[in-house]
C-alpha cells in the first residue's frame, strides 16, 4: 500500500484484499493501520497543543511581567518535559517563543498574521471596511 504521496506504508494487501478493495471494501489490516495513525498523530496533535500552550503562558506572563505566572509556566514545563521527552523544553524553547511573539505582532495588520511571503494573500481580505 501506498500513501496518496507514493509513500510506502508497509503493508502488502493479499490477492483478496486488492479484489475487495477493487470492489469497495476497505481490507480490515488498512482500518486498523488508519485506527492506529490516527491514535498516534492525535496523541502527538494534543502534546504540540499542550506545549505551545505552556510556552503562550509564559509569554504572556513575560509581557506583563508578572513573575509568578511565568514560575507557574516553567513548572508546568518541568513536569511536561518529565511526562513527554520527546516534547520537552529545553534552553531556548522560552526565549524562541518570546522572540518569535514579538516578531509576529508586528506582521499583524487588520488582525491578520501573514509571513512576508504571502503577504500578497492580503488583498483577498481588502473589502473589509476596518478603518
Amino acid at each position: 500500500m501506498r500513501s496518496w504521496r507514493g509513500d510506502d506504508l508497509g503493508i502488502d494487501l493479499t490477492p483478496a484484499e486488492i479484489v475487495g478493495t477493487a470492489m469497495g471494501f476497505q481490507p480490515s489490516r488498512m482500518a486498523e493501520m488508519y485506527e492506529g495513525r490516527a491514535a498516534v498523530k492525535g496523541r502527538e496533535a494534543r502534546l504540540q497543543a499542550r506545549r505551545s500552550e505552556i510556552l503562550n503562558m509564559w509569554v504572556a506572563a513575560t509581557m506583563a511581567g508578572d513573575r509568578e505566572a511565568q514560575q507557574e509556566a516553567i513548572t508546568l514545563a518541568q513536569r511536561f518535559s518529565r511526562q513527554n521527552p520527546a516534547f520537552a523544553f529545553n534552553a531556548l524553547s522560552f526565549q524562541q517563543a518570546y522572540r518569535a511573539k514579538l516578531r509576529n505582532a508586528t506582521q499583524i495588520r487588520d488582525g491578520i498574521f501573514l509571513s512576508p511571503k504571502r503577504e500578497g494573500l492580503r488583498e483577498e481580505g481588502a473589502f473589509a471596511n476596518l478603518h
